[in-house]
């Protein structure tokens, strides 16, 4: 028996040949798709666990299982490393997937995850954002410009007639890389302006907070003047202390 492997170069493959507009209108229809259809009689979805460490770094590993009831076992596991961009020039998030036989248990592929779990991410904001934001949004909000911030972005744009984009970072580096890092993920004429926390949540019809905040140090504002209809993917409190907005 064979186990198909897929680095991330055979990833990076995949994305040149389909295209990243392609890639990621494929992914939103999927995951619409997988939301509308969900059965759990066919599909069950456990709770993510992991295990939380501050040695040698801060960070994390979790894991995500889901079975498909006659088909396969298919196991997310992701690791959260806030330091890892600074320190080993690596993302913030890595991530492996593998997809196990339910008729013999056995490992049948084995996919670097870590750009999957970015087009994810922001492929679920996309299907957030057509059913709770408004239709004629044109204004996004990015409330932290790391890798994340690509994918929240490209899933927008591919959502909504965007015309502006506001940016926000405490990484004065982030900031200032973020519009090579999305060349060729917008429309002509979308203007990508840095700006203040506070207004971004002001002029925003939509925001999406992709943050490393440390968990007990939230939440990112306590107060904010913002539009009656803002809708927010706050897809950053990925564990349990870390939360990007106020109970407000």
């Amino acid at each position: 028996m064979k186990t198909r492997i897929l680095d991330r170069h055979h990833v990076g493959r995949i994305v040149r040949e389909v295209g990243r507009d392609g890639l990621m209108d494929e992914m939103v229809a999927a995951l619409t798709e997988a939301i509308l259809q969900l059965d759990e009689r066919k599909t069950v979805v456990r709770a993510r666990d992991g295990f939380q460490y501050s040695r040698p770094d801060v960070g994390l590993v979790e894991w995500m299982p889901v079975l498909a009831d006659g088909e396969d076992v298919t196991i997310k596991v992701v690791g959260y490393h806030p330091t890892n961009p600074a320190d080993r020039s690596l993302p913030t998030i890595v991530a492996t997937v593998s997809v196990y036989d339910t008729r013999t248990g056995h490992l049948a592929g084995l996919v670097d995850g870590t750009f999957l779990t970015a087009l994810r991410t922001g492929a679920a904001s996309a299907v957030a954002s057509r059913v709770l934001a408004k239709p004629d949004a044109s204004t996004v909000g990015l409330v932290g410009c790391g890798a994340q911030a690509v994918t929240q972005l490209h899933a927008m744009a591919r959502t909504f007639d965007l015309e502006r984009v506001l940016i926000h970072d405490l990484d004065r580096t982030a900031v200032d890389t973020f519009p090579d890092r999305v060349v060729g993920l917008l429309p002509a004429g979308v203007s990508i302006e840095v700006a203040p926390l506070a207004d971004v949540l002001a002029a925003s019809d939509v925001v999406c907070t992709q943050t490393s905040i440390p968990a007990g140090k939230g939440p990112l504002f306590e107060r904010a003047e913002v539009r009656p209809w803002l809708h927010v993917n706050a897809v950053g409190s990925d564990l349990p202390g870390k939360v990007e907005l106020p109970r407000s």
